[in-house]
């Protein structure tokens, strides 16, 4: 179980921000399938841990912008 972070002040930076790759155009010209690719579970869960668990579903103004 992952820890929350609280009582850290720079915990949000604690895994740099990475977007998922993309499938190559070559593929994407010809279907209409996603573009991203999907991230691994490990992927995903190190980019979920940078969330501030602040309960709310969406970004607030309290998120440093660019993370």
């Amino acid at each position: 179980m992952r820890e929350t972070g609280q009582g850290k002040t720079d915990w949000i930076f604690e895994y740099a921000r990475e977007l998922p790759p993309k499938r190559p155009v070559s593929e994407c010209i010809q279907d209409f399938r996603d573009i991203p690719l999907p991230f691994s579970k490990e992927k995903a869960g190190q980019q979920a841990a940078r969330c501030m668990d602040c309960g709310l579903p969406f970004v607030t103004p309290d998120v440093p912008l660019g993370t």
